[in-house]
C-alpha cells in the first residue's frame, strides 16, 4: 500500500497526525468483483474539527 499527501494544511502537527493513521494503514477490505487492474487510487480527505 502507497501513501501521499498531495496537498499539505499549512499546519505540521495535522499533517503529522494524518501522516501517522495513513502509516498505520496495512489492508483493506477486498473491494467489489467490478474492479480491474492491478492498482486502484482512492483520495481520502481528512477534516479537522476542532
Amino acid at each position: 500500500i502507497g501513501h501521499s499527501i498531495v496537498k499539505k494544511s499549512g499546519l505540521r502537527e495535522a499533517d503529522l497526525a494524518v501522516t501517522k493513521v495513513i502509516e498505520r494503514v496495512r489492508k483493506f477490505e477486498p473491494f467489489y468483483a467490478g474492479m480491474k487492474g492491478q492498482q486502484q487510487t482512492f483520495d481520502i480527505n481528512f477534516v479537522a474539527t476542532y
